[in-house]
């Protein structure tokens, strides 16, 4: 009995030195010591500020992303972790590969050959058989419409190019029907290289009835091309109820009407269409910069917010009713660096004229001819103008009046009123829309933007 105490005792002093050296060697993986390099316990879960942040985000939970320019898109390299969902200001949608343009985001519409990634892939857009369909006037509809085999039609093309998910590229030539699109469409190259002159290698859509171009897809880009209406009945493009529809470096005879969310017009050349109208913007959050417009009532900007800025405007003459050069009804407009000039012989509505509860922000514009009636709403003055009493105005200063001297109906001359005299256009929007002119140049040249489409080069 005695030895199995002993034996007992002896165990039990063992197992107490064990016990002990085994504790004395963990000390330093106590749980009650933080331990960033111990991925075993539970630390990086906790919020120890209580700002739903997690503070350790080796175990992730929501990724959240800024997004500066509130296209929907955050920057991915603002990415940061939450425990439950994002704080205002965050979302949770990355992606964007320039979170300071609101027009560059994943799946935007891409414009050709321009040197920017629209759409966030990687690559700016240029023709290739991966990416696109071909059309031609060699070509044939039976063809598979690559770029050695083109297709004949538009439409051939447009039913093509939807089918296997691509954009349509179309050579020279003049295509006589009535195109429907719901993928982007891409005039002014040449059948052979597939090399691109807009002004060189004219895309022309000549439809004997009806609108010359339905647009009836969203994230789309109309570039490069000319309609040639059979009779001022109809608009050159029509836009219907879509999303982010870019109309780019056309000539439209005929002009636009849009209820699309939003529609970009730029650059392009604009003339009467149906019922006197040029371009016709029954849409939300729409942008028209840099476009030279020709027409009686040359803009009716019918709802929405919408940005109009460095447009050279040539208000025509008609016998048939009095012009209006722009007519904001119902919309709220931030309307700067345009040059406006009244060719109607007086007969106008108003260089500016407003509807129905337009809200109107209105800087640095010239105006030259004052028209039948006022400038803006009932003044005639330029004074009264920017000191913005009149009925709508939210805003209003430094517009002149004047001859703009130009060169032509379009460019501006040395001396010419306009020449660093717009407004700062940076502070009061965002994209690369600004950054060039109607010819494609930089702006601004000099220390300030210049007032119209053309931005001087000496």
């Amino acid at each position: 009995m005695k030895r199995i105490t002993a034996a007992c005792l002896i165990a039990a002093l063992i197992l107490f030195l064990f016990l002990a050296c085994d504790d004395s060697s963990s000390s330093s993986d106590d749980d009650t010591t933080p331990d960033d390099d111990d991925d075993d316990n539970n630390d990086d879960e906790t919020d120890d500020d209580g700002d739903d942040d997690i503070d350790d985000d080796t175990t992730p939970g929501i990724a959240c992303y800024s997004d500066a320019d509130e296209d929907g898109y955050g920057d991915p390299d603002s990415v940061q972790y939450y425990s439950d969902e994002c704080p205002p200001l965050k979302i949770e949608v990355g992606g964007d590969c320039n979170d300071d343009d609101p027009y560059i985001f994943p799946g935007a519409p891409e414009l050709a050959g321009d040197g920017i990634d629209q759409d966030c892939n990687g690559v700016d857009l240029t023709p290739s058989d991966e990416v696109g369909v071909f059309v031609a006037k060699t070509g044939n509809d039976a063809n598979p419409g690559t770029m050695t085999q083109p297709k004949l039609t538009i439409t051939a093309g447009v039913e093509a190019a939807k089918k296997a998910g691509k954009a349509a590229f179309v050579a020279e030539g003049t295509y006589e029907e009535i195109a429907h699109t719901e993928v982007s469409l891409y005039g002014g190259y040449e059948a052979t290289g597939w090399t691109r002159d807009i002004d060189a290698h004219q895309t022309t859509i000549k439809a004997d009835e009806d609108i010359c171009l339905h647009v009836d897809g969203s994230y789309m880009a109309i570039e490069g091309f000319t309609t040639d209406p059979l009779t001022d009945d109809f608009p050159g493009v029509s836009v219907g109820h879509q999303e982010h529809i870019i109309i780019h470096r056309n000539v439209l005879n005929g002009g636009i009407f849009s209820v699309a969310n939003p529609t970009i017009v730029s650059r392009n050349t604009l003339t009467e269409g149906k019922n006197y109208d040029t371009l016709i913007m029954s849409s939300a959050n729409s942008v028209i910069v840099d476009n030279l417009i020709y027409g009686a009532s040359a803009m009716l900007i019918e709802r929405g917010q919408t940005v109009i800025m460095h447009n050279t405007i040539h208000i025509q003459f008609t016998l048939d009713r009095p012009s209006a050069g722009i007519l904001l009804q119902g919309a709220t407009s931030l309307v700067f660096n345009n040059l406006i000039i009244d060719e109607s012989l007086g007969l106008t509505y108003g260089v500016i004229s407003l509807g129905i509860a337009p809200y109107v922000e209105l800087y640095n514009n010239h105006f030259q001819g004052m028209g039948l009636f006022n400038y803006v709403n009932t003044y005639t003055d330029l004074a009264e103008v920017n000191a913005c009493s009149w009925s709508g105005c939210m805003a209003a200063q430094d517009n002149q009046d004047g001859d703009p001297l130009l060169s032509d109906e379009v460019h501006l001359t040395a001396t010419s009123p306009c020449v660093e005299a717009g407004a700062d256009t940076a502070s009061h929007f965002s994209g690369f829309w600004i950054d060039y002119d109607f010819d494609g140049d930089a702006r601004p040249f000099g220390e300030n933007w210049d007032i119209g489409m053309d931005e001087f080069m000496p």
